[in-house]
């Protein structure tokens, strides 16, 4: 069994339990992470999209040289600004 297969039996079983337990504070729960994921989706796509297009045009040599091991604090920094 796979690490990700453990995950899902695992929060299928909390899942159950906290149905079993209080069916409407579930359900609401529920409702409420389904209305976060709405509002992250367009984010996380525009994030993909943007990952996908800088991987297009950027080699992975180049990108190495500038966050890889010999760049120093120049290259902490640089992924702190182009991270965030």
């Amino acid at each position: 069994m796979k690490v990700g297969d453990i995950y899902l039996v695992v929060a299928g079983a909390l899942l159950a339990l906290s149905t079993i337990r209080n069916r409407k504070k579930t359900v609401a729960a529920l409702i409420t992470s389904g209305k976060v994921t709405l509002q992250v989706l367009p984010v996380l796509f525009f994030i993909f999209v943007l990952m996908g297009t800088i991987e297009a045009f950027v080699s992975k040599n180049t990108i190495a040289h500038l966050l890889g091991t010999g760049s120093g604090v120049r290259g902490i920094l640089l992924s702190e600004v182009v991270g965030s």
